[in-house]
């Protein structure tokens, strides 16, 4: 966003495959609730209750029975580098940041959130200003209320180690995907024995290599094939399918339809995700200016009860 490391955005979500962020990331439901696996642990995160991913932290999310609308923070833990550069060796060890269990904190979040989406809102003159000292005020209360545990900025811990090599891995598999690539090139790319990776990324991920690269070419199948009038022959190609019937089988599987028929029913595309701009992992969905729908966000976000029913809430903001 203009340069600096955050971005806030309101999305729905059905069903986000395992991934994980370079930033910290901050999920607030305003409506319904969503599931949220991280790690071994899985979490309902209901409207009103925060939930906090760290860095590099492999999650995913899944929809429940209520259908949600989230508000979402995303922010570089570096941005304080050069005054508090502990913020980036902190890791979260407190997720789930419900208002009975973690009043004090609950509400200096909540005003924090209702201070920088005003501020990104109404983009007056000096708002860069006013967002990141919103940022400052997530931050400390982070940090105030002891939710997290430093991790050694001079001797990696085993923890440590592990993310930063899956962290190599996922880069590795985003960059080729599209490709034929294989276990036995990133075992070689990686210097790991082949039956050693096979096992260390499905307990990471909790997936295996091949179903994880399936996924990202899934993903960004529905990404083409929803938003854009790409021939379907050159999705098989932009994504790393092989042959239309391999896309044609994915789809069935996923959807209970073909591409062509989710593309003309439209079912992922709209209205899903409003933001100044493409949240990282993000770009299966539509887009938004927050400005045309921040008051609406707003209202919900100061209610004394952040809860009410999605369908009017989407019909206020696409008015």
């Amino acid at each position: 966003m203009g340069g600096m490391d955050i971005r806030m955005f309101v999305v729905t979500i059905y069903k986000r495959q395992t991934h994980f962020h370079s930033d910290i990331e901050i999920l607030l439901p305003l409506e319904g609730s969503v599931m949220i696996d991280v790690s071994t642990r899985r979490s309902v995160v209901e409207a009103g209750e925060f939930f906090i991913v760290n860095r590099n932290e492999a999650h995913s999310l899944v929809r429940t029975e209520h259908p949600n609308v989230l508000l979402v923070l995303q922010f570089s833990p570096n941005f304080s580098k050069d005054y508090y550069p502990q913020l980036s060796r902190i890791r979260i060890r407190q997720h789930h940041i419900v208002p009975k269990w973690m009043p004090k904190l609950h509400q200096e979040l909540k005003a924090a959130f209702a201070f920088m989406l005003r501020w990104m809102g109404e983009k007056r003159e000096g708002y860069q200003l006013a967002l990141m000292s919103g940022l400052n005020a997530v931050a400390c209360a982070i940090v105030r209320h002891g939710v997290y545990e430093n991790q050694s900025a001079e001797k990696p811990t085993g923890e440590e180690k592990t993310r930063a090599r899956l962290t190599s891995i996922v880069d590795y598999i985003q960059k080729n995907y599209t490709h034929n690539v294989s276990l036995a090139e990133l075992s070689k790319a990686e210097n790991m024995d082949m039956t050693y990776l096979s096992h260390f990324i499905k307990k990471q991920l909790g997936i295996s290599f091949r179903e994880y690269v399936n996924r990202l070419r899934l993903e960004r199948a529905v990404d083409l094939v929803t938003n854009t009038r790409m021939r379907m022959i050159d999705v098989c190609v932009d994504c790393g399918y092989s042959d239309y019937r391999y896309l044609n089988k994915a789809f069935l599987q996923e959807f209970g339809m073909t591409p062509a028929q989710l593309r003309e029913k439209g079912l992922v595309s709209r209205p899903l995700i409003f933001s100044d701009s493409d949240p990282e992992g993000a770009g299966e969905h539509s887009y938004m200016n927050l400005v045309a729908v921040y008051q609406r966000v707003l209202e919900q976000l100061e209610a004394p009860d952040i809860s009410s029913q999605i369908h009017p809430f989407f019909q206020k903001i696409t008015k």
